[in-house]
């Protein structure tokens, strides 16, 4: 579509790419996932037909759900794909952003996305929640074509996401209300395991007064273990089948049910050896005497979430590890 839009030309008999696999199949299977929690805040839920999946097998309560940024404007092909869930407490406010810079339309697939933020304002009964979530540019992501599309260099895809950075951290300030305690978390596409991205990263929630929840020094975690992500874009040949680099499986044999599929993250135990990087994040804003009632928060756990039927070569519900947070509130 992007290479048509430019030239006019037609490459669907030079250039094949493939859709993702199993994935009307896959979003068939979240729904009934996603029902143990209260709160999913999700990236790369692009299609109506995705999220209607999803939403349709929601059971154990009155779910609500929020869609971000669709595909409208000009040039414009993939929406922001982000998509929040919640059960069982009104939604009071919904707040919507598309990043002004998402890359060069010759070097980048995100710049023909509209990718921002979304906030939403859960009503506890005696204060409100912040939930903000995001899905960052990653940069690249084209068929080569020459003359028609290049890569990005790295210091321009650095300057990609200074910019969002700023923009959502604008998005936040604009939003966000002193009495209520704020989430921030997402697909950020920068990798705490690069000190570079990751100074970046912390900058931004360093002016926001926010926590690196897997980072905080009271969970025994460094911040370039708790990979998330085991790439599969690209090529199937190059398909990572499972996320042995990654994770640790703490699953016990005689465990039944999704609930003991997990990674083992106890402190100071060695991390794999090998991966891609810490993706995905949850911040958490810092206890201020303004806030209306007390958050507390547990530590984060990595989810590989396994299909039960394997179809398509694919085997998990996705290609990035779930992030699981409890949170307990109460009124001051």
């Amino acid at each position: 579509k992007v290479i048509q839009q430019i030239t006019g030309l037609d490459l669907n008999s030079v250039v094949s790419i493939g859709a993702k696999p199993a994935l009307e199949a896959r979003a068939s299977e979240m729904g009934a996932v996603f029902s143990e929690y209260d709160v999913c805040c999700l990236c790369e839920v692009f299609t109506n037909d995705s999220r209607d999946r999803i939403f349709s097998d929601l059971a154990n309560g009155a779910w609500r759900s929020d869609a971000g940024p669709d595909e409208s404007g000009s040039f414009t092909f993939l929406g922001s794909g982000l998509f929040f869930l919640e059960r069982n407490r009104p939604i009071v406010q919904t707040e919507q952003m598309i990043f002004a810079d998402c890359g060069n339309r010759r070097k980048d697939s995100d710049a023909w996305s509209n990718k921002g933020a979304m906030l939403n304002v859960i009503d506890l009964g005696f204060g409100q929640l912040e939930v903000f979530q995001t899905h960052l540019y990653y940069g690249g992501g084209l068929p080569e074509v020459p003359i028609l599309t290049e890569q990005p260099s790295y210091d321009e895809r650095m300057n990609v996401w200074r910019a969002e950075l700023a923009e959502l951290a604008e998005f936040y300030r604009q939003h966000h209300q002193p009495q209520n305690v704020a989430v921030l978390t997402g697909d950020f596409n920068m990798s705490g395991v690069n000190v570079r991205e990751y100074a970046e990263l912390r900058r931004m929630i360093d002016s926001l007064s926010l926590h690196d929840l897997w980072a905080w020094d009271i969970y025994g975690h460094h911040p370039s273990e708790g990979l998330t992500c085991r790439f599969t874009d690209g090529d199937e040949s190059g398909w990572k089948r499972d996320f042995a680099d990654e994770c640790a499986s703490l699953t016990q044999p005689d465990c039944q049910g999704r609930r003991c599929e997990y990674c083992d993250d106890r402190p100071f135990m060695p991390p794999p050896v090998s991966g891609v990087g810490r993706y995905d994040f949850i911040f958490v804003e810092r206890p201020i005497p303004s806030h209306r009632y007390n958050l507390e928060v547990s530590s984060v756990l990595r989810r590989p979430f396994p299909r039960q039927t394997v179809t398509e070569s694919e085997a998990f519900l996705s290609d990035h590890l779930g992030l699981e947070l409890m949170l307990i509130a109460s009124p001051r």
